[in-house]
């Protein structure tokens, strides 16, 4: 993990070297510059007893505790508001450094992988889901950024959430090349989230960041709704962007959106207010990497759930579809229920024959599985 963090940042700090420290019953854990503590039961494991989820929890923690040694140590939080900085970037970050260890972070970051015991312990789970869920809870959620500085799912969830899809909108590469930038500007001294975000993007391409400022500065997210296009044509569709919250305001900024067109490329857009593109039946949230959830029509549900070639979108419109339904912004139950058994299908992987080939399917049946429980 220190040997991929030195990689991706360009950064090796300047430690001689790092202690790790398993204490029993210490609880959680914590990363002192150079010296960092754990609680003895999630960082040791016994292969033979805990298996292949014990292995992925002690990853977990690990890697969220390493990453603080760049964000957080290396580079610190300006003040306790801006605690998002720390957690955020560290929780963001942990899951690049689980990819580099042989697993689908992509999937990870949707949501957790539960064990037979049914017992979720890895240090959050999956930062997307948990995120939109707690923000979309208005007796919890709050700003990103709060002057009592927010230890919880939205300083690591969202934090980290936001993160991933800022990286999107700018492209790993120039989203690489930005933090790199910024870590050695920043070196040893403090920064606040979003003036880290406008270094990233001033240094990556130069672009305008501003768009990130509601989902930092305010609780709530967008809703995209959408449904055919009554004037585009027989392959568009009309896309609105809603505060989830308020359904009758329109979201404040622009959104960035990844889909597969009509012709079969995958293309990319900003909806700013309302917007027509050439996407009937496409998952709107291809890669799943944007902050939002999406309201589909329950006939262009059907379509994007059958959707080929874009599984983890699949799921991720489904988990919208449940988390809609819940909050009483999705009526059509008995659509919901179908689509599971259309994203079922193809789906093999079992605990008990789990391999590095199908762990990905094992993680994203273990989200169905969770998905079918809520409805």
């Amino acid at each position: 993990a220190i040997e991929f963090y030195s990689a991706w940042t360009d950064f090796s700090l300047p430690n001689a070297k790092f202690d790790l420290a398993a204490i029993p019953g210490r609880g959680g854990a914590m990363e002192n510059w150079g010296l960092l503590l754990f609680d003895e039961d999630r960082f040791l494991f016994d292969g033979e007893s805990e298996g292949f989820y014990g292995v992925l929890e002690s990853m977990n923690v690990i890697c969220h505790e390493l990453a603080h040694q760049w964000f957080g140590n290396l580079v610190t939080a300006i003040a306790w508001p801006e605690a998002a900085f720390n957690e955020g970037f560290a929780s963001f970050f942990e899951y690049k450094c689980i990819e580099s260890l042989g697993q689908d972070s992509a999937t990870l970051f949707q949501t957790n992988v539960v064990p037979e015991s049914k017992e979720v312990r890895v240090h959050f789970p999956g930062a997307r889901q948990h995120a939109l869920e707690f923000d979309a809870t208005s007796a919890v959620t709050h700003p990103l950024i709060i002057e009592r500085g927010g230890f919880d799912a939205i300083a690591y969830s969202k934090g980290a959430a936001l993160l991933a899809m800022f990286e999107e909108s700018l492209g790993v590469d120039r989203f690489q090349k930005g933090v790199r930038e910024c870590l050695a500007e920043n070196a040893y001294g403090s920064v606040s989230f979003f003036a880290f975000v406008g270094c990233v993007a001033d240094a990556a391409d130069g672009s305008d960041p501003t768009w990130m400022a509601p989902f930092v500065y305010q609780s709530d997210f967008p809703l995209l709704d959408v449904e055919a296009s009554p004037t585009g044509g027989d392959e568009s569709v009309r896309v609105k962007a809603l505060n989830y919250s308020d359904v009758a305001q329109p979201w404040p900024s622009k959104v960035p959106v990844a889909y597969r067109r009509t012709d079969g490329e995958v293309a990319s857009a900003w909806i700013t207010g309302e917007a027509e593109l050439e996407a009937l039946g496409s998952v709107l949230n291809w890669k799943a990497r944007g902050y939002y959830r999406v309201r589909y029509s329950p006939e262009l549900l059907k379509r994007v759930l059958g959707e080929p070639g874009a599984e983890l979108g699949r799921l991720s419109a489904l988990a919208d579809a449940v988390a809609l339904h819940k909050d009483g912004l999705f009526w059509d139950r008995a659509a919901i229920v179908d689509g599971m058994d259309q994203v079922a299908s193809g789906m093999g992987a079992t605990v008990g024959n789990l391999s590095h080939d199908n762990e990905s399917q094992w993680f994203r049946q273990q989200m169905l599985s969770m998905l079918k429980e809520q409805v």
